[in-house]
């Protein structure tokens, strides 16, 4: 035999449960125990915040300091010496020797129209060598020259080749892509550092 509760039965026991339930006196926590549970809520979603949340300054890109552009600045010309120094973009002379006995070769150059040279550049001969090159990598861009070559012996007697006009246009694009690849990495990293005067990649989160 199978016992079962009738309706009836059903809703007097649920008015009993609602009654005993609404009835209770209703219970307020003191203010120090209110204040101390919403310090310790306070808290949790400040570090709950802090790990979730990205704070971005009030501009993603920032100018760049002096500090910044200074140090960025020195980069490019550090970068712009080594370039050059490993490219070497200007004229290039190339000679023959001729005449036995020589053992350094002088480099002379002048404006175009000018009787006035200096010296810019020594090469020694070598053993077995009759074909040398000089390349001037300090002429200014898109400016013309005269060269002349002087053969200095061991007795000191000295033979000038002949004077030959050349111009630096050539070498115009190599020194303006130095130049810019250069500014461009400097540029770059001087932003980058200003960069890292904002931002703190720690924690759990990028926080400004």
């Amino acid at each position: 035999m199978t016992l079962s509760e009738t309706p009836k039965t059903q809703d007097k026991n649920l008015a009993f449960f609602r009654d005993a339930i609404t009835g209770q006196p209703e219970y307020t926590p003191p203010a120090e125990i209110r204040g101390r549970v919403m310090a310790v809520v306070t808290a949790a979603s400040l570090k709950r915040s802090r790990r979730t949340t990205v704070h971005l300054p009030s501009s993603v890109v920032r100018p760049p300091s002096a500090a910044s552009w200074a140090w960025g600045m020195g980069l490019a010309l550090a970068v712009f010496v080594l370039l050059w120094a490993a490219i070497k973009p200007g004229v290039v002379l190339q000679w023959a020797l001729n005449n036995g006995g020589v053992t350094a070769f002088q480099v002379y150059r002048a404006a175009e129209g000018s009787d006035e040279f200096i010296l810019i550049g020594e090469v020694p001969t070598q053993a077995g060598a009759d074909r040398y090159t000089f390349v001037d990598a300090l002429s200014m861009p898109a400016a013309n020259y005269t060269y002349v070559v002087k053969g200095v012996k061991r007795s000191g007697e000295a033979t000038l080749s002949q004077a030959i006009n050349a111009s630096t246009a050539a070498a115009l694009p190599s020194q303006v892509g130095i130049l810019l690849a250069s500014l461009i990495i400097g540029g770059g990293a001087a932003i980058l550092a200003r960069e890292r005067q904002f931002y703190d990649w720690g924690g759990g989160g990028l926080v400004s």
